[in-house]
């Protein structure tokens, strides 16, 4: 170890050599070590954007992929701020938190938006990533990015932020074209080992079993209301029933019937599936993929 703390596995991650790395995990050397910044051998990875070193780590296990060096920079900051995509991507794959702050108070976000990073910039907001978010001296990711005179980035996060105000209005008015649908939150019980709402989520609504389909908030706007207007009209017994759906502070999303059979496969076997393979089509086909058969 040297004088900023750092053993062979940082140096041989930071220098992508998967070789080295493998000869010292099996040597047992320790993954977790931070050096004096609080540098692990996984954030240097991430911070040189190597994505196969990434990986090698990773398989080790043990690995919690939020963890932080002294700054409070996440492995997500780190790739994020020097436009490492592939990264990213595994990491948002791998659950990293996009809400994330380190020590200014900057997100993912924030630091991808700073260095003008404006696929980075995409990826972190389709992925849940908040525009309103402020650091610690009251600035978002648009005031960074105007600061520095990245008109990529500031175009996207300006039309998104339009996007949104379209959103108000579009919930005001076509929204209550399906007020019949709208649904009470605390009538949706979920399953008592569901920690947050998601795309897995299974509970019931008066008694009846329902699965769940989330929506971003910020991926919402136009696409929200095509969806529900898409999925309301479409009444067969061989596509699952829209229940209604949930639109509060939270990310909305769809509450409709859980299915019997859980996989196409599934359906094909029942002996069933002969009455609805015309439906079929325009099911799927639906270009918001609300539609679901299962």
């Amino acid at each position: 170890m040297n004088a900023q703390g750092r053993n062979a596995l940082h140096e041989a991650a930071a220098n992508a050599a998967l070789d080295t790395i493998e000869f010292l995990l099996n040597l047992g050397v320790d993954l977790h070590q931070a050096d004096t910044f609080g540098m692990t051998p996984v954030l240097d990875a991430c911070r040189r954007g190597f994505l196969d070193t990434l990986k090698h780590l990773l398989a080790a296990g043990g690995v919690d992929i939020n963890d932080a060096n002294l700054a409070g920079q996440t492995a997500l900051h780190l790739s994020a701020q020097d436009c490492h995509t592939e990264v990213v991507e595994l990491l948002l794959d791998l659950g990293a938190d996009v809400h994330q702050s380190e020590k200014r108070g900057w997100t993912p976000l924030h630091s991808a938006a700073a260095e003008g990073h404006a696929s980075v910039v995409e990826l972190l907001v389709v992925n849940g990533a908040q525009l309103d978010a402020e650091t610690l001296s009251g600035e978002t990711a648009e005031d960074l990015a105007r600061k520095r005179g990245y008109e990529a980035v500031i175009n996207y996060l300006r039309d998104l932020d339009a996007e949104d105000a379209t959103l108000e209005r579009l919930t005001s008015a076509e929204l209550d074209l399906f007020e019949e649908y709208l649904l009470d939150p605390d009538e949706v019980c979920f399953d008592a080992n569901e920690a947050k709402v998601d795309d897995t989520s299974n509970g019931s609504w008066l008694d009846a079993p329902i699965a769940v389909k989330l929506r971003k908030r910020d991926r919402i706007t136009k696409y929200f209301v095509e969806a529900l207007s898409e999925w309301s009209r479409l009444n067969h017994p061989h596509i699952v029933k829209l229940y209604g759906f949930c639109h509060s502070e939270e990310e909305p999303y769809f509450v409709y019937e859980r299915a019997i059979h859980q996989s196409l496969s599934e359906y094909q076997q029942s002996g069933d599936s002969h009455h609805a393979l015309g439906y079929l089509g325009k099911a799927v086909s639906s270009s918001s993929g609300a539609a679901v058969l299962t």
